[in-house]
C-alpha cells in the first residue's frame, strides 16, 4: 500500500520539516491531467503520486492511481481505480458487485456529471468515506475515485467529500478509460526516490 505523507515532528526547538517540493507543473498524473489541472482543482499542493497498470488478465484493464496531495495526513490522498467488469476498492458491497450493484446499494446515490459520459453513483464505505463509482457507455470499464486517510477517520464532511471526489472526476474521469487502455507499467512513484530508504 502506498503511503503519501506530509507535516512536521517537533523535536525540542527544531523547525518544522520543509513543505514537500512540488512536482512540476505540465507534468501528466497517470495520463489523466496535468499536476498543475489537479492542483487547481483540488486546491492542493501535488507532491508525488504513483501509478499501477497492469492488466489482468491480459485483456482486461486495471489502472491504479494514488495522488498525494500536501498535508495528506488531514485530506487524505486520492486513489482512482480503472477496471473492467466490476468496480474495485469498495468494501461496502460484496466483491464481483457490477456497477447496476453499486448503484442499487441502499446508501448509492446518483451522480450526474456532464462532462464525464456514462452514470455514476456516490457510496459509503465501511468507515463512512465517499466513493465515486462510475460506469463509461458501450463499455464494461468502471472507475472508483475515493480519498485514503492514514489515520482512517475522515476530517471532512461526507458531503464535502463527495463534492471534493465530483471535482476531480469532472476533471480526470473523461481521460481514465484512454490512459487505463495504455502500456502496462508496474508500481512507478513520482518523483522517483534516487536513494530509497530500507
Amino acid at each position: 500500500m502506498l503511503a503519501v505523507s506530509a507535516g512536521c515532528r517537533s523535536t525540542g526547538g527544531a523547525e518544522p520539516s520543509p513543505s514537500p517540493t512540488p512536482l512540476d507543473g505540465e507534468v501528466s498524473v497517470c495520463g489523466l491531467a496535468t499536476v498543475d489541472q489537479i492542483q487547481q482543482t483540488t486546491g492542493r499542493q501535488i507532491p508525488s503520486f504513483a501509478i499501477n497498470n497492469n492488466p489482468d488478465p491480459p485483456d482486461h484493464v486495471s489502472l491504479w492511481c494514488a495522488i498525494g496531495v500536501a498535508g495528506s495526513n488531514d485530506t487524505g490522498r486520492f486513489d482512482l481505480r480503472v477496471t473492467t467488469t466490476y468496480p474495485r476498492n469498495i468494501d461496502s458491497v460484496p466483491t464481483g458487485s457490477t456497477f447496476e450493484d453499486v448503484a442499487a446499494a441502499p446508501k448509492a446515490e446518483p451522480v450526474t456529471l456532464d462532462s464525464v459520459p456514462g452514470q455514476g453513483a456516490v457510496i459509503p464505505d465501511n468507515h463512512s468515506h465517499a466513493i465515486l463509482v462510475w460506469s463509461y457507455p458501450d463499455t464494461d470499464t468502471v472507475a472508483t475515485l475515493r480519498r485514503v486517510y492514514p489515520s482512517g477517520d475522515s476530517p471532512v464532511s461526507f458531503t464535502q467529500d463527495v463534492a471534493d471526489l465530483e471535482d476531480l472526476f469532472t476533471l480526470i474521469g473523461p481521460a481514465a478509460p484512454q490512459a487505463a487502455d495504455g502500456p502496462a507499467q508496474r508500481w512507478s512513484m513520482y518523483p522517483t526516490d534516487p536513494a530509497p530508504t530500507p
